[in-house]
């Protein structure tokens, strides 16, 4: 968020509150934004399935 918030001018809290409210994560996707510490962060619909959605992304081929 601090990258996507550096080129917007804006505070990363205020770009992950934003992205907080996608309700297209899948189609946007905002589960593959990671902290600056390189952690999960939070998601909309929880860590588990956002971890879920990163381990079957890792899996897909093409």
């Amino acid at each position: 968020y601090g990258e996507i918030a550096r080129q917007v001018g804006s505070q990363a809290r205020a770009v992950g509150q934003a992205v907080g409210k996608n309700r297209l994560a899948v189609l946007v996707p905002c589960h593959r934004v990671t902290r600056a510490d390189g952690g999960h962060g939070g998601f909309y619909w929880g860590t588990a399935l956002k971890q879920q959605l990163l381990d079957q992304e890792s899996t897909t081929k093409g």
